[in-house]
C-alpha cells in the first residue's frame, strides 16, 4: 500500500486537541494534547526520530481513546503499541492509513482496547512480529468518509506470525473490507470470546459434526456417504480452514447457503496436533470440489470472500458434463464475489473467459 495522509475534516475536534507535527517527539511533547480523549493529527507518527521512551509515550497518550487521522509507526525502536493502551478507535476516513511497518523491536502491537478502525490497515515488515494481539479491533467505516472500502495488508512479518480466530474473524465482519496477504498460520489457542456456536471439525466426517455451528475450523471434507449429514453445514457462516466436496452422490449444494468465507491458513505451528488438523499446504485451494457426477447445481448465494495461498482458489474439476458446459455457474461465483481474478474459479481448467 503506497502512504496516503488525510487531512482531518474541520469541527471534529476542538483546536486544543489538535497535533500538527511530521511526527511526535521530545522537542514537540509539550504541544500534544495530553488532556484530551479525542485528538486530530495529521498524521500521529511514532518513528525513528521519535525520541522518546514508552513510559513518556504512555504518558503522553494515556487519556487518547479516539484518534481522528492516520496512525503511522514506522522504523521506531519499540516492542509493542502498548504505550496506546487507551485506545479504542482510529477514524482515517477510511483512505488513511494504520501502518506498522519496519519496526526491528517490534514483537506484537498490543492494543486490546482497540475496537473500530475506519483505514487502510498496513502490518508489514516487522521481522519479529509474532503475535498481533488486537482482539477487539474490527474493520468499520467512517461516518464522514466518501469512499467506502477498508482493507487489510499483513505481510513480510515474522515467520512465526500467527493470527486467532478471533482476529480474522473480526477483519471478515465488514464485507466492505478487501482482506489481502494474510498470516500463514491461525494461533493455537482456541477462542473463547465468540458469542456465536465455534465449532472443531474433528476426523474429518461430517457424522460427528455437532449441528448449529455458525464457524468451523477445520478442513472440511464432504465425501461418500456423508451426504445424510450435509443439513448440519445449513447454519455454517465461516470455514476457518479449506472446504472439499470429493466422490459424493450430490446433485447440488444448496445446505451452504449461509456460507460466507472460507478462509484456508494452515493450523497453529506450535501446536502439532493442532496442526495435524489443519494439514493445508502452498498449493491448496480453499474450495475444491471434484468428482462428483451429479452435480449439476452449483451456487454461493452469500460467500463474500475466499482465500488461500495458493493461485488457484476455488476449482471444480471432474464433476457433471452438465455443471462444466454451463458458464453461468462460473460466472455467478466470480460475480457473488465480485472480484475481477480471472483464475476464479477455475473449471476443468478453464476460467470462465474461456467459455
Amino acid at each position: 500500500m503506497s502512504p496516503v495522509l488525510t487531512t482531518p475534516k474541520p469541527l471534529r475536534c476542538e483546536t486544543n486537541c489538535t497535533f500538527q507535527a511530521a511526527y511526535i517527539e521530545s522537542a514537540n511533547l509539550k504541544k500534544f494534547p495530553k488532556n484530551c480523549t479525542t485528538v486530530c493529527a495529521d498524521p500521529l507518527s511514532i518513528q525513528h526520530e521519535t525520541d522518546l521512551t514508552e513510559k513518556q509515550l504512555t504518558n503522553a497518550f494515556k487519556n487518547m481513546k479516539h484518534l481522528i487521522g492516520s496512525l503511522l509507526v514506522t522504523r521506531s525502536k519499540f516492542s509493542s503499541g502498548k504505550f496506546l493502551a487507551n485506545l479504542e478507535s482510529v477514524d482515517c476516513d477510511n483512505i488513511g492509513q494504520f501502518k506498522w511497518s519496519l519496526n526491528e523491536n517490534l514483537t506484537e502491537i498490543g492494543l486490546t482496547s482497540l475496537k473500530s478502525v475506519s483505514c487502510q490497515v498496513e502490518i508489514t515488515s516487522n521481522p519479529e512480529l509474532a503475535k498481533l494481539n488486537l482482539p477487539n479491533m474490527m474493520p468499520t467505516p467512517s461516518q464522514t468518509a466518501d469512499h467506502l472500502r477498508t482493507g487489510v495488508e499483513i505481510n513480510g512479518n515474522s515467520p512465526e506470525l500467527c493470527i486467532t480466530e478471533q482476529e480474522m474473524s473480526n477483519f471478515l465482519s465488514n464485507e466492505n473490507n478487501d482482506i489481502g496477504t494474510m498470516p500463514q498460520f491461525y494461533c493455537s489457542a482456541l477462542n473463547t470470546n465468540d458469542t456465536i456456536k465455534s465449532c472443531v471439525f474433528e476426523n474429518s466426517t461430517l457424522a460427528t459434526l455437532e449441528t448449529g455451528c455458525v464457524k468451523l475450523k477445520g478442513n472440511v471434507l464432504i465425501s461418500e456417504n456423508d451426504e445424510e449429514h450435509t443439513y448440519k453445514l445449513e447454519s455454517v457462516k465461516d470455514i476457518l480452514g479449506s472446504l472439499t466436496i470429493d466422490g459424493t452422490n450430490l446433485t447440488d449444494i444448496d445446505f451452504l447457503d449461509s456460507l460466507e468465507n472460507v478462509v484456508a491458513l494452515k493450523g497453529g505451528k506450535k501446536n502439532l496436533e493442532e496442526n495435524e488438523q489443519l494439514k493445508i499446504t502452498e498449493n491448496q485451494s480453499a474450495i475444491l470440489i471434484q468428482y462428483n457426477p451429479n452435480l449439476a447445481n452449483v451456487t454461493f448465494p452469500n460467500l463474500k470472500r475466499a482465500i488461500a495461498k495458493s493461485d488457484q482458489v476455488i476449482i471444480f474439476q471432474n464433476n457433471s458434463q452438465e455443471l462444466l458446459m454451463n458458464p453461468s455457474v462460473c460466472w455467478n461465483i466470480r460475480n457473488v464475489l465480485n472480484t475481477s481474478n480471472a483464475g476464479i474459479p477455475t473449471i476443468d481448467g478453464q476460467d470462465c473467459g474461456e467459455y
